[in-house]
């Protein structure tokens, strides 16, 4: 790996599906992925962010792979596992292959401190939940991208538009205006997808119906079992806890607490943001939606049930 690190804390995860997989590759295979790999780790030497996400990595034990089966989709990360996948549309371009590397050791990042479990009490808090991860990994996606950009364009002796040059210079800014940009950018795509998956939890939506729930690449070559990772999970109710996610690979800075102190209690962490993905839902999702609220209201789910493990699809 280009980054080395010093520090080896105990490995929470458990990879031993991941092992039993790579077990049946091929030398030659492992040796080109290898090389793939290495080639875009390589690029951290011009992407701080990269270089940074990339010794969190190496520090907690998490292991690479690139997935030659899924499709429509430019990484994952399998949960409880340490393990992260770039697919072929993730290794169209140097450039989305930097994005799709920090994004998903982001959420290995998370859950490793304690933002991993999907547990809610309702819809409503676990669609923000959610929302809230996928948003802190693209806000760090998408500014490691930037500064792969300005490296590519002085390299090649290019102008550098004056809007990057000064979003890369706002280091907190920066993050904190590409956390914001998620929301209404992908409203509708997670409406789809959060009420399908609530709805198969509640036994309203057909399990059967797993690969249509509006999620690209539903052919893994990596899919074991879901993996047991005890901790704790966000709590919405409480602000400073929500502020926890904002902190950086290294820990020393915080991007959400440099937010306004009123964008995350106004605008993103009440009820009415699950209703905006609610609305934005195509017209045969509406229904299930609607399903949602009536089973939360009828049956005013049990408190066993309201901390049940809500598992996205």
């Amino acid at each position: 790996m280009a980054v080395k690190g010093t520090y080896k804390p105990k490995i929470p995860w458990d990879q031993t599906a991941f092992e039993a997989l790579k077990a049946t590759w091929t030398p030659q295979r492992i040796a080109e992925d290898e090389k793939t790999l290495q080639e875009i780790f390589a690029l951290a030497a011009d992407v701080p962010l990269l270089a940074e996400a990339l010794e969190w990595a190496e520090q907690h034990g998490v292991k690479f792979f690139i997935d030659r089966t899924a499709t429509g989709i430019e990484g994952y990360y399998k949960p409880g596992t340490g393990v992260v996948a770039i697919t072929a549309a993730g290794l169209a371009n140097p450039g989305e292959a930097v994005e799709s590397i920090v994004h998903e050791i982001r959420h290995a990042w998370q859950q490793y401190n304690g933002f991993g479990a999907e547990a809610a009490h309702g819809f409503s808090e676990y669609l923000i939940t959610v929302s809230l991860k996928e948003a802190d990994a693209e806000a760090f996606a998408r500014r490691a991208k930037d500064q792969y950009k300005f490296y590519e364009l002085t390299k090649n002796h290019k102008k550098v538009p004056d809007s990057l040059r000064a979003g890369l210079a706002k280091e907190n800014a920066d993050l904190g205006a590409n956390f914001q940009v998620w929301f209404p950018l992908f409203a509708g795509r997670y409406g789809d997808r959060g009420s399908k998956a609530y709805n198969q939890a509640l036994g309203l939506f057909p399990p059967e119906a797993r690969l249509n729930t509006g999620l690209s690449g539903g052919h893994f070559e990596f899919d074991p079992a879901r993996v047991k990772f005890t901790g704790e999970n966000i709590n919405i109710n409480n602000v400073q806890d929500v502020v926890r996610m904002g902190r950086f690979f290294s820990g020393a800075k915080n991007y959400l607490a440099a937010l306004q102190p009123d964008i995350l209690p106004k605008k993103i962490l009440r009820p009415s943001l699950a209703n905006t993905f609610w609305g934005a839902a195509s017209s045969d999702q509406r229904k299930l939606t609607n399903d949602i609220r009536k089973a939360e209201l009828k049956k005013k789910l049990t408190p066993e049930n309201k901390r049940k493990h809500h598992p996205w699809p």
